[in-house]
């Protein structure tokens, strides 16, 4: 007798929790601190030329202040529904996802509408997942400010701010790999980007 494989089973990355569509989430009871993730302007004082180069980056314009960005996810927000757009901002709007400001219009004088995909998104994430569409779990509590001469302040600051998503290309991956499914008002799932694979 010849063994007969089972059937295979697409696999579609879903997670039904509070930013549904998209995949990301926080760290179980993090106070979801968007002010402190929108703060770029605390990290100045030690690290100028990253920041420097962070306002001038992708990462900065990738919210609703590019306009590329805004005309194709307006028309996912008119067409599909205001939920269906936290599928985009899991990626291109975190601060407007974690603070629920993804479900409802957003002002174009609303400053977590031009934050971007700030220093402390990249450097809170404490997980990474391969499955794409902001497949990370963030902490947002406070990060520690180092003690010039003390070197146990400054390795806390590097323990909070270095998780090991952030030494790896899956930190990367979790938002640089997308697909567009039912949320997003197709019939069928569609793979999108996959700059990983």
């Amino acid at each position: 007798h010849a063994a007969v494989a089972p059937p295979t089973e697409p696999r579609i990355p879903r997670d039904e929790g509070p930013f549904h569509p998209s995949l990301a989430r926080l760290v179980p009871g993090d106070a979801a601190d968007v002010e402190r993730l929108a703060d770029v302007a605390a990290c100045e004082p030690c690290h100028a030329d990253t920041v420097k180069a962070f306002r001038s980056s992708a990462h900065a314009r990738a919210s609703f202040d590019n306009p590329w960005y805004r005309s194709v996810v307006d028309v996912v927000r008119h067409d599909v529904g205001l939920s269906a757009s936290r599928h985009c901002g899991g990626c291109h709007d975190p601060l407007l996802l974690i603070s629920g400001r993804m479900d409802r219009e957003v002002e174009p004088t609303d400053p977590l509408a031009t934050a971007g995909v700030t220093c402390l998104v990249c450097h809170g994430v404490t997980e990474a997942r391969a499955d794409g569409n902001g497949s990370y779990t963030l902490r947002t509590d406070e990060v520690p400010i180092p003690v010039v001469g003390d070197e146990a302040s400054t390795e806390r600051h590097r323990r909070r701010l270095m998780a090991e998503p952030v030494r790896s290309a899956a930190l990367c991956a979790s938002c640089h790999r997308g697909f567009l499914g039912p949320e997003e008002g197709l019939a069928h799932v569609v793979p999108g980007i996959d700059e990983p694979g």
